[in-house]
């Protein structure tokens, strides 16, 4: 398989995945709330981020960034995460 066609998979793969990641965060809600938890005591809060996978951006919003920016495969990750946290 080409490098493109495995990146369009995995892109189609998350973005048919994006709806659902409330859901999913929600259920695993602990894992989340300690992963931001350790992020933000690695990096702390004003610091310019940028994240790769950054998903639907929650983790980033919880960093409390100055300057953020997320990257992901997923468009629909991404418009999740523009449309939640224009902000970023």
């Amino acid at each position: 398989m080409t490098s493109t066609l495995h990146s369009a998979r995995v892109a189609a793969h998350f973005d048919a995945l994006a709806a659902d990641v409330p859901r999913w965060r929600e259920r695993n809600r602990y894992y989340h709330r300690d992963l931001s938890r350790y992020m933000q005591y690695l990096c702390g809060a004003g610091l310019r981020v940028l994240e790769l996978g950054s998903g639907t951006g929650e983790l980033l919003d919880a960093l409390k960034p100055s300057y953020g920016v997320g990257i992901d495969i997923s468009h629909g990750m991404v418009e999740h995460a523009q449309h939640k946290y224009p902000h970023l």
